[in-house]
Protein backbone atom coordinates (compact mmCIF):
# COMPACT_ATOMS: atom_id res chain seq x y z
CA UNK A 1 0.00 0.00 0.00
CA UNK A 2 1.52 3.32 -1.00
CA UNK A 3 1.58 6.48 1.11
CA UNK A 4 -1.21 8.21 -0.84
CA UNK A 5 -3.56 5.29 -0.23
CA UNK A 6 -2.72 5.26 3.48
CA UNK A 7 -3.44 8.99 3.82
CA UNK A 8 -6.68 8.63 1.88
CA UNK A 9 -7.86 5.79 4.12
CA UNK A 10 -6.85 7.72 7.24
CA UNK A 11 -8.75 10.81 6.05
CA UNK A 12 -11.81 8.69 5.28
CA UNK A 13 -11.68 7.14 8.77
CA UNK A 14 -11.41 10.57 10.40
CA UNK A 15 -14.32 11.89 8.33
CA UNK A 16 -16.47 8.85 9.08
CA UNK A 17 -15.74 9.22 12.80
CA UNK A 18 -16.63 12.92 12.69
CA UNK A 19 -19.97 12.17 11.01
CA UNK A 20 -20.65 9.31 13.45
CA UNK A 21 -20.10 11.73 16.34
CA UNK A 22 -22.90 13.90 14.93
CA UNK A 23 -25.31 10.95 15.25
CA UNK A 24 -23.95 10.12 18.70
CA UNK A 25 -24.79 13.66 19.79
CA UNK A 26 -28.40 12.97 18.83
CA UNK A 27 -28.83 10.00 21.15
CA UNK A 28 -27.50 7.15 18.98
CA UNK A 29 -24.97 4.56 20.17
CA UNK A 30 -21.54 5.59 18.88
CA UNK A 31 -20.47 2.08 17.83
CA UNK A 32 -21.87 0.51 15.70
CA UNK A 33 -25.16 2.41 15.28
CA UNK A 34 -23.74 5.87 14.50
CA UNK A 35 -21.27 4.49 11.95
CA UNK A 36 -24.05 2.52 10.22
CA UNK A 37 -26.29 5.59 10.13
CA UNK A 38 -23.53 7.54 8.36
CA UNK A 39 -23.59 4.90 5.62
CA UNK A 40 -27.38 4.78 5.35
CA UNK A 41 -28.31 8.45 5.97
CA UNK A 42 -25.15 10.59 5.82
CA UNK A 43 -25.21 13.54 8.24
CA UNK A 44 -28.28 13.79 10.45
CA UNK A 45 -30.84 16.34 9.31
CA UNK A 46 -32.59 18.55 11.85
CA UNK A 47 -35.32 16.04 12.68
CA UNK A 48 -33.20 12.87 12.61
CA UNK A 49 -31.73 11.17 15.65
CA UNK A 50 -32.33 8.26 18.02
CA UNK A 51 -34.92 7.87 20.74
CA UNK A 52 -34.43 5.71 23.80
CA UNK A 53 -36.31 2.41 23.62
CA UNK A 54 -36.31 -0.63 25.89
CA UNK A 55 -33.95 -2.50 23.54
CA UNK A 56 -31.64 0.49 22.99
CA UNK A 57 -31.70 3.70 20.95
CA UNK A 58 -33.71 3.52 17.71
CA UNK A 59 -33.47 5.77 14.65
CA UNK A 60 -36.27 8.28 14.14
CA UNK A 61 -36.89 11.12 11.73
CA UNK A 62 -39.02 12.79 14.43
CA UNK A 63 -36.16 13.53 16.84
CA UNK A 64 -36.78 16.32 19.32
CA UNK A 65 -34.24 16.83 22.01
Amino acid sequence: MNAKTKYTLAAAAVGWTFLASQWSGKGCDFVPQSYALVLSHGMPAGGEGCKAEADGPQYTDQYDR
